[in-house]
């Protein structure tokens, strides 16, 4: 079976290094469309989403996450520094999705961020999904600061974040084979 869909699904890839080329307004719009079209428990809709495309913004907020690792996970620290001290790897726009604080619907915000990766691979762009942004909110003082940088209203927290960009040259990409001994069929 061949389709535009199901080859962006079976295209896509984590990709942790962009090229600094600023992505169109019709580019960022397409992608939004795609993510609040994701369905939802009871369609309930329950994300806030915050689409970030300030570059000082976005250097700062990486640097502010990468340094939270330090104490809280040197071994991500140690991770995150071989790959160049970046948690964002310089992607032109980053997705939070925010949720809910009281029932945390992170199924619907998975949902949500997998829309954004099959959209922007869907248009040429590249993107990962991170949960690794969270871990600067475990600190109440860092927390709050970027709380309010980044707009996150009372009784939300940060879901999962996505990256997105275009592929750099040099981003080294994992190859992917399915494993079809993880499925039983029952017939």
């Amino acid at each position: 079976m061949e389709g535009k869909v199901l080859e962006a699904i079976l295209t896509r890839r984590s990709v942790r290094q962009y090229k600094p080329e600023v992505l169109s307004e019709q580019q960022i719009s397409a992608i939004v469309d795609a993510a609040l079209a994701s369905p939802s428990a009871s369609n309930s809709q329950p994300w806030l989403l915050r689409v970030i495309t300030r570059k000082p913004l976005i250097e700062e907020f990486d640097e502010a996450i990468f340094e939270s690792f330090k104490d809280a996970a040197p071994e991500i620290y140690e991770r995150s520094k071989s790959r160049g001290s970046t948690v964002l790897y310089h992607a032109p726009l980053v997705i939070l999705v925010l949720i809910p604080e009281a029932s945390k619907p992170l199924m619907d915000a998975g949902i949500l961020a997998e829309n954004i990766a099959i959209a922007a691979k869907g248009i040429g762009l590249d993107s990962v999904i991170l949960g690794l942004p969270g871990f600067l909110f475990r600190s109440a003082e860092a927390g709050a600061k970027w709380r309010e940088k980044l707009q996150i209203p009372k009784g939300y927290e940060l879901g999962i974040t996505v990256a997105v960009g275009y592929k750099a040259d040099s981003a080294v990409v994992r190859d992917y084979a399915p494993d079809y001994s993880k499925v039983a069929y029952i017939r």
